[in-house]
């Protein structure tokens, strides 16, 4: 998988290709700040904002996470995220 992305501020990427991954289509335009998670060393070590399918994870579940409008679809935003860190 690859991401074609342009960094526009200290924690924000600019999707400049759209990115596919299985049935979700995040379109180009898009704007992540990939794997934020809360400050301190352990949430880091969990999750790094960049590596091995967490770019990919992050981004779909940024993009998921912005059509949510319930708490259940945040949920199931958050089950695809882990399941693209897996199969990665």
């Amino acid at each position: 998988m690859g991401i074609k992305t342009e960094k526009i501020g200290r924690n924000q990427w600019l999707l400049l290709e759209a990115f596919v991954w299985r049935w979700v289509i995040v379109p180009a335009g898009f704007v992540t700040d990939f794997a934020s998670t809360p400050p301190g060393p352990i949430m880091r070590l969990i999750v790094p904002r960049l590596g091995d399918g967490v770019a990919e994870a992050a981004l779909v579940h940024d993009y998921l996470c912005r059509l949510a409008k319930t708490r259940g679809k945040r949920l199931e935003a958050d089950k695809v995220f882990f399941k693209i860190l897996r199969e990665s």
